[in-house]
């Protein structure tokens, strides 16, 4: 299937990291494609123009050939099936249901640091307070894993050596 006609709709502070990650893929995958900006303060993802094309009326959503998508895990693994040539998820099924494990993992839990480092934080230095007792619990949470992530890799690859 070719990649004409790509178009990726994000916000138009260029701050969504999900909207980033898809960013990230089809560069990644080296497809042309346009940008669209929505105004995320302005509410323009609820105008019936983007409601029509987002069925969550979210970014990001990429439109190809007349398809639309949104959600970002929804949209890589899209991408993924439909230009495989250049791969963003492992081939080995445990290695990609892992991937796609800590993916749908980090969009979906440790709240309190997303809340209290929003991408304004992030993105733009925007002053923020120390992190509440909620927030340091969760980023020892994400540390544990990330700990045994690398460890769970860095044995892998010394017995595949």
């Amino acid at each position: 299937m070719p990649a004409s006609d790509l178009l990726l709709y994000v916000d138009a502070q260029f701050a969504s990291p999900y909207a980033m990650s898809v960013f990230v893929a089809l560069h990644e995958k080296a497809l042309p494609f346009a940008i669209k900006t929505v105004d995320l303060s302005a509410n323009a993802n609820h105008d019936p123009g983007y409601a029509a094309a987002s069925l969550t009326r979210r970014v990001p959503t990429l439109v190809h050939n007349g398809f639309a998508l949104s959600e970002s895990s929804a949209i890589t693994e899209y991408l993924d099936e439909v230009f495989p040539d250049t791969p963003l998820y492992p081939a080995e099924p445990h290695a990609r249901a892992r991937a796609r494990q800590v993916q749908a993992w980090l969009r979906s839990d440790l709240m309190p640091i997303r809340l209290e480092r929003s991408t304004e934080v992030v993105f733009y230095g925007a002053k923020a307070p120390a992190l509440s007792a909620q927030a340091r619990a969760a980023t020892e949470k994400l540390f544990s894993a990330c700990e045994l992530l690398v460890q769970s890799r860095t044995i892998n690859y010394a017995l595949n050596k």
